[in-house]
């Protein structure tokens, strides 16, 4: 490792980081076009973690001789909770390594991996570099991340999806798109009605109410307290309808007064962006009453109004399979979550890992 120096990564050096992390997000997203895009986040956002020990590191670069970033990994502690127990797990985020400099992945990782305090470590948006690393490291894939469930509501851009992929002549395209009304009237799954009351909203402090009550204790799932919605939603507009808003939260609820909430970010999918896509980013419902396929029918109702497709990564806790309600199972281009622990072992956790679907990182 000569040549090659590892330093934490404090306040000062978020705007050089996030320089980085643009630009390493650029070239995963040609790699895969349903990761995230890169969106030029200055990273401030992680100094209200409130999980983060005031003074704390956020994570680590890998750097030359002279100061040049060739990689980076930010540890992000998050609270969970499994049964009556809080376990403090350590998110990997944004783990990326320069081509130049690929092999001291490893070695990055493994500091992340043997720093001390957490539970568990873990990361939910691997790649088909970083996943290899958490294997060879003791890293257990967490059930149901590699594959993501499709709702589609228009099939025009997606046919059109299929036209660019294969490179068809531009008039076959646009043939194909004009074609798109009648193909989704005739292909498209069938909406089932909503049998539920659905609502903006975007009172936290009510949400964090909502999520402790419908908690299921049989998985390992985040702590949703006020102190985290407030730092995960706070780009969330206060009402409903503003204008670009690429994260909402809705609140549902059935004639007996059950309630559950969900959040949506809208991202464009597709090599020319052409598809207005729904990501389900994340859920809490009475699962005590209700299976997640029942509950579908609110999320699907809020994304149809304005998006072409709905994606819902796989998660243990959903219960779901190919063509339940009419979702379509798709195989990703790599698994995206792994979790290492000593106690309870790996092995255990990952069985019961119910993690969020997309954090920031």
């Amino acid at each position: 490792m000569a040549g090659h120096q590892f330093i934490p990564i404090f306040e000062a050096d978020l705007p050089e980081v996030a320089a980085f992390l643009f630009e390493q997000q650029t070239i995963t997203s040609r790699e895969d076009w349903t990761q995230a895009r890169p969106s030029g986040d200055d990273l401030r956002w992680l100094l209200d973690n409130p999980d983060l020990p005031p003074g704390a590191a956020m994570g680590e670069t890998l750097r030359t001789a002279d100061g040049k970033i060739l990689g980076m990994i930010l540890a992000l502690p998050r609270m969970y909770r499994l049964g009556d127990r809080k376990l403090l797990g350590m998110a990997a985020g944004n783990f990326f390594v320069d081509a130049s400099a690929r092999m001291q992945g490893f070695f990055l990782l493994k500091r992340f991996l043997a720093s001390s305090g957490p539970d568990f470590w873990y990361a939910n948006s691997c790649n088909r570099q970083s996943g290899p690393l958490w294997s060879k490291l003791g890293g257990v894939l967490v059930a149901e991340s590699d594959v993501e469930y499709l709702f589609p509501f228009r099939l025009g851009p997606l046919l059109e999806e299929i036209a660019i992929r294969k490179n068809w002549p531009a008039p076959l395209r646009k043939t194909l798109k004009r074609a798109g009304p009648l193909a989704s009237l005739i292909a498209a799954p069938r909406r089932r009605r909503n049998p539920f009351r659905v609502e903006y909203c975007a009172d936290l402090d009510r949400l964090a109410d909502i999520a402790e009550r419908d908690r299921n204790p049989r998985f390992l799932q985040a702590d949703r307290s006020p102190a985290y919605l407030r730092w995960v939603y706070s780009s969330v507009p206060p009402t409903e309808g503003a204008e670009g808003a690429s994260l909402t939260l809705h609140r549902f609820q059935d004639t007996t007064g059950r309630e559950g909430w969900f959040g949506l970010s809208f991202v464009p999918r597709g090599r020319d962006d052409q598809i207005r896509s729904a990501r389900l980013y994340d859920v809490v419902w009475p699962h005590e009453h209700y299976a997640f396929a029942e509950i579908l029918p609110a999320i699907v109702e809020v994304a149809a109004q304005r998006t072409d497709l709905l994606s819902i990564r796989g998660r243990i806790g959903l219960g779901l399979s190919d063509r339940i309600a009419g979702l379509r199972r798709r195989t990703l281009l790599a698994p995206e979550a792994f979790i290492v622990s000593k106690t309870p072992p790996s092995s255990e956790l990952a069985a019961l890992a119910d993690f969020p679907f997309a954090d920031r990182y």
